[in-house]
């Protein structure tokens, strides 16, 4: 019995597998990165304030004004830190998430064409919600509908290759 060959179809979805990999650990380094300057640009910045509020009638009732701002700046940094912290830390899982899916594709497991299936699916959704919310344009949208139905076409053709594990 022969083996089958992988379709280019298959080949394709792995190709574009491995460069949203790629794109999402370049995000994750990136947020990491920009963390790391502002905390050490504001974190600057809030060590060398020296603010004088005294002609300010807004922060007349308030003792220890420079304080205050000095304490909200340095509230907001380790904020922005820990958001950035987390976007990054959920783009190395999804990067990671999307090896294995590279991964799987290549080697012909079927499991992979189904969670490509499962996420090209649920782009397609959110695409529409934010289409008929209005916070896509129509000229996007058309853009990302076209992209979307060439991933279903993709999972599609895998669907029904002997490859994949089909029957047929």
């Amino acid at each position: 019995m022969s083996k089958a060959n992988r379709p280019w179809q298959g080949t394709t979805m792995g190709i574009l597998a491995v460069v949203d990999t790629v794109g999402t650990f370049t995000v994750a380094f990136l947020l990491l990165f920009a963390k790391e300057m502002m905390t050490g640009f504001l974190g600057g910045i809030t060590g060398s304030l020296n603010l004088d509020f005294s002609n300010m009638p807004i922060f007349d009732y308030l003792d220890g004004s420079e304080k205050l701002v000095n304490t909200m700046t340095e509230n907001v940094v380790g904020m922005l830190s820990g958001i950035t912290t987390g976007l990054a830390i959920f783009c190395l899982v999804m990067g990671t998430l999307n090896l294995f899916i590279a991964r799987g594709l290549f080697k012909g497991q079927r499991w992979a064409v189904i969670l490509v299936t499962i996420f090209a699916g649920l782009a397609l959704l959110g695409s529409v919600g934010q289409f008929m919310s209005g916070v896509q344009s129509l000229e996007s949208s058309i853009v990302s509908f076209g992209f979307l139905g060439f991933i279903f076409y993709l999972c599609v053709f895998c669907w029904g290759n002997k490859f994949y594990g089909s029957k047929k």
